[in-house]
């Protein structure tokens, strides 16, 4: 049985350029669908786990470019060398909340938030607790309508109508 600690350690650790905080790795956990994550025994365990990113991985990571764009690619390397830091803080970062810095993904009716299991851990629970009120408060005004999570169509306005009464039991956790 893993801690909540543990996983966002091992999620930020393997993946720094993914997870640059605890917010974001709870994010990944309980918001987005298909993340390979699902309840178990009370807790999020892996299904199928993500490769672990070297620092060679990181850093080959910049695309290729004109070779006379050297501001992006001071950029791209800035930010890939950011990443190595950030797993070596990976101990920290995992009981730090931060910023989620994007849109959070839409509320679904499989989102794992909201569909917490009777026999959640305490921690699991204080961690749902935790998203919840970043993420909440941006889903109630739509936020998560943004354009990287697609077009709205009848098909999201059917979700977000639908997942409404789970959002209400959301709140009641608060």
């Amino acid at each position: 049985m893993a801690t909540v600690e543990d996983t966002v350690r091992t999620m930020i650790r393997d993946s720094p350029a993914l997870f640059a905080n605890r917010t974001q790795a709870l994010h990944f956990l309980f918001c987005v669908l298909g993340n390979g994550y699902a309840w178990r025994h009370g807790e999020l365990v892996e299904t199928r786990p993500l490769p672990p990113q070297s620092d060679e991985d990181i850093l080959e990571q910049i695309p290729p470019v004109l070779a006379h764009d050297t501001a992006f690619l001071a950029d791209a390397a800035a930010r890939n060398r950011s990443s190595i830091r950030v797993r070596a803080c990976a101990d920290a970062l995992a009981q730090t909340p931060g910023e989620l810095d994007e849109a959070p993904y839409p509320p679904n009716l499989s989102t794992l938030l909201l569909n917490r299991p009777l026999d959640i851990r305490p921690d699991w629970l204080e961690a749902a607790r935790e998203i919840a009120r970043t993420v909440l408060p941006r889903w109630r005004t739509g936020e998560h309508f943004a354009p990287q999570y697609g077009p709205i169509t009848p098909w999201t306005i059917a979700q977000w109508c639908a997942v409404q009464p789970l959002l209400e039991d959301l709140a009641r956790i608060l």
